[in-house]
């Protein structure tokens, strides 16, 4: 994408966790990206360079392309990148903006950073069409034959979220090449709901009033409108909803330079909210333990339309942030948000997580929850491949049912066993027990052709441990649950 020429024999690392062994790469060092290649200079290279198709990284790449998923996911990604995160104006703006911010260091030096940013954006000129027409000719790609489709997709309406081929299409706007089959979904910010496509092509309009489509026009534009449900701040429904729960925190630091407990609020309205006088809580039979307030600090309580505000959880004194005098349960837990006037009330229940991992709301603010293995502490949550669904319902509401008793499987401790219960027939579902500190113990296939289920446990000694079921649709149940002495 960045088309670095000292790569990839050179300036990428892979990594993995020990415990659940997927693989994550990074490059750095990328001092010579946007050169006049444009783009996809490595993948030049691996057609003709011997050297370079030994290494390690570019012999599983090509493997992955043996893959029909991996290759259609690979080529709808490069196009995504193209279209919208290296979309020419969007990096030029980006550009400008960080050759202002350092323009007064360089000066000092007797230097200026415009003669980079200009040939910056000189070179984004034509950039896209060099980096699809390298990927076409590449030939393990497999699109040699196909025809590229100019398409733009954009939303009428701040926070929705567009997906492509299931893919989320970045700040819900792409203007670039695709190839077939696409398939473009839209799905709703908070407080508004799908009213339809407004499609073109050519010079003829039409509106679309599915929100998922085919796309089969070589060039379509495509807006995505939604209309308010006009629901506001009354007794049965909040304008804020606890949005992300990062109770492992090992990536982000607060004011005081520490990986903290964070809660992140987002406001679904196109107004801003002052949570000044809100309560925030980690048990939901004590709603009132933390009064959320700036305590004449330089902190701010106010979110502006459909933003973000993060409530640290770590017991401090808030200096430009705000702190709430608890820390959260990494190994699962509550958290409640409350009206001042207590007359709404906002409950996610979390489950243990990692410290690269977050509980949260996808769209922003919506009702289905997932374990994210991207943080994305004051900004869009971001859904992956990786994303597990904990529920497709909202927990809303003081003395919301545990998150083990809802969605369509069920798990539950009595007696040294696990019963297991589901709302329709599961020929496989994965059981897996940790201990407290994450420990895995044990993995089993279950199955629940009857919709229930029963696993002894036998002779486990006393403590605290998690059981975690998992059906093949992404749903997930978690049962905490204690052996006595």
């Amino acid at each position: 994408y960045l088309g670095n020429s000292d790569w990839p024999n050179n300036n990428v690392k892979g990594y993995r966790s020990r415990e659940d062994g997927r693989f994550r790469f990074v490059l750095f060092d990328l001092d010579q990206v946007f050169n006049y290649w444009c783009a996809m200079t490595s993948i030049s290279t691996l057609e003709t360079n011997a050297e370079f198709a030994r290494t390690p990284l570019v012999r599983l790449f090509r493997n992955l392309l043996r893959n029909d998923t991996y290759r259609k996911k690979f080529i709808d990604t490069f196009c995504l990148m193209g279209g919208s995160v290296f979309e020419r104006q969007r990096v030029s703006t980006l550009v400008t903006e960080l050759a202002d911010a350092m323009r007064p260091m360089q000066q000092l030096e007797g230097r200026s950073p415009d003669g980079s940013a200009n040939e910056i954006k000189q070179q984004l000129n034509g950039r896209l069409d060099v980096a699809i027409n390298q990927l076409k000719e590449y030939k393990p790609a497999q699109l040699q034959g196909l025809t590229r489709m100019t398409v733009k997709l954009s939303s009428g309406t701040d926070g929705a979220t567009l997906l492509m081929n299931g893919l989320e299409v970045p700040y819900a706007s792409f203007y670039g090449y695709l190839y077939a089959p696409v398939t473009v979904e839209a799905k709703a910010p908070a407080g508004y709901t799908f009213a339809g496509w407004r499609k073109t092509v050519g010079s003829r309009t039409e509106t679309l009033t599915d929100a998922v489509v085919n796309v089969t026009d070589a060039n379509v534009s495509l807006t995505a409108n939604f209309e308010s449900t006009g629901q506001q701040v009354n007794g049965s429904t909040s304008s804020v909803r606890i949005n992300e729960v990062s109770a492992a925190n090992n990536i982000y630091v607060n004011e005081f330079f520490r990986r903290n407990d964070w809660v992140e609020l987002y406001n679904t309205t196109s107004q801003p909210v002052d949570v000044e006088g809100m309560y925030l809580s980690d048990n939901p039979d004590q709603p009132k333990r933390y009064q959320i307030t700036n305590s004449q600090t330089q902190a701010s309580t106010l979110i502006p339309p459909h933003g973000h505000l993060i409530v640290w959880c770590d017991k401090r004194d808030p200096l430009s942030q705000l702190h709430a005098p608890f820390n959260l349960d990494a190994d699962g837990g509550d958290v409640v948000l409350t009206a001042a006037d207590e007359s709404w009330s906002d409950h996610i229940a979390y489950t243990a997580m990692k410290g690269d991992e977050t509980v949260c709301r996808y769209p922003d603010g919506g009702n289905e929850v997932f374990v994210m293995n991207v943080p994305t502490i004051a900004k869009a949550n971001i859904l992956t491949s990786y994303a597990t669904l904990l529920t497709d319902g909202g927990l809303s509401g003081i003395g919301a049912p545990e998150l083990a008793d809802i969605g369509p499987i069920r798990i539950g401790y009595a007696h040294d066993c696990l019963t297991v219960r589901s709302t329709h027939p599961i020929e496989a579902a994965e059981l897996t027990l940790y201990t407290a500190t994450g420990q895995l113990l044990a993995r089993q296939t279950l199955s629940l052709s009857d919709g229930y289920a029963e696993h002894p446990l036998g002779t486990l000694p006393a403590g605290c441990y998690v059981a975690r079921l998992t059906d093949g649709n992404r749903h997930t149940a978690i049962c905490k649950f204690i052996v006595p002495n």
